[in-house]
Parts: structure tokens; C-alpha cells; sequence
């Protein structure tokens, strides 16, 4: 199954269905089921965007608690990290140039009209990256997993054996 490795706090977020789309500045061909990992990295910069809003609120709302300590922010409070965290499906990209400036009434995250135009709330393009020349994933129906999947991730889209989440998620 193909798997895309995200840093923590935009992997929860993912699975959560709080972030529906991720930005990145390659296109992707593929539609379909994908894993997503939460990589090992986590940093001060990482922390502190995690704390701050829209982040924080989102991810107390996936059940995140933010213990107000300094060694809770360092251990990441509770976020899976090296680890297979859910999936979504991937169900279109869009360049980011087809991203409209103004926010156009639509009741999720995004919505993308026939010509291809991409409205996005404030809070989806606060987590994301909607510079010129950047692809847009437009991903739908997140699951969370309960046991997060130990693994190594890798840079770019990447193939984990279907045995294994099959055994981990049954």
C-alpha cells in the first residue's frame, strides 16, 4: 500500500480529518487509498507550532492533551511518532496556483468548483504550505488508527507491505 511520511503535528492532524489537504511541492499521479506515517523528527519548532492555534484546538479535539510542562512538550504530549498513524484517500491534486485567494463559501475544508478552481478554509491553508507552483492533495474519508504502526518512513510516496497493516488494523 502506498504511504506518505508527514511531521507531526500534520500526520494526526490528517488522520483526524482536521487537515484534508496536504501541500507539497511535487505533484502526485496517484488517487487512491494512503497510509499515512507520523516521521521520528520532533523539535522546539515542531512544539511550538503544535501549541499554537488552529493547531492546538484541533488536536485537543482528536484527544491530544496538552500537559502545561516542558518535558510533556519535549516527549511530544502523546503524538505517535515513527509510526503508520491512518490512512485517507487521495482523491485529486491540484496545483496551487489554482488555489483562489478568497475564501468562496463551501461547507468542508475545501471545496474544488468544475473549472478547477480550490477554496480552502483558513484553518486547512494554516496547515498547509499553498505557495505558487505547489500541489495540493485533496484527501477524504481520514481513519485514525487505534495502535499506530511502528515503521520506518521514507522521503516521497513509498510502499509498505498490505500484510502488515492488515495484521496491525484487523
Amino acid at each position: 500500500m502506498k504511504c506518505l511520511s508527514l511531521h507531526q503535528p500534520w500526520a494526526s492532524l490528517m488522520v483526524s480529518g482536521a487537515k484534508c489537504v496536504e501541500t507539497r511541492g511535487w505533484p502526485l499521479r496517484y488517487r487512491g487509498p494512503l497510509l499515512i506515517h507520523a516521521a521520528k523528527k520532533w523539535d522546539g519548532d515542531l512544539a511550538f507550532i503544535a501549541a499554537g492555534q488552529p493547531f492546538r484546538a484541533a488536536l485537543e479535539r482528536s484527544g491530544i492533551v496538552f500537559e502545561a510542562t516542558e518535558a510533556a512538550a519535549k516527549r511530544g504530549w502523546g503524538l505517535p511518532f515513527g509510526a503508520i498513524v491512518g490512512r485517507v484517500d487521495v482523491v485529486n491534486v491540484v496545483h496551487t496556483d489554482d488555489v483562489a485567494d478568497e475564501l468562496g463559501y463551501h461547507d468542508g475544508p475545501y471545496h474544488l468548483t468544475p473549472d478547477g478552481v480550490l477554496y480552502v478554509t483558513e484553518t486547512e491553508r494554516a496547515f498547509g504550505n499553498f505557495d505558487p507552483r505547489r500541489w495540493a492533495f485533496l484527501c477524504e474519508n481520514p481513519v485514525r488508527f487505534a495502535n499506530p504502526i511502528p515503521y520506518r518512513g521514507e522521503r516521497g510516496l513509498f510502499e509498505v507491505p498490505d500484510e502488515l497493516v492488515r495484521e496491525n488494523i484487523a
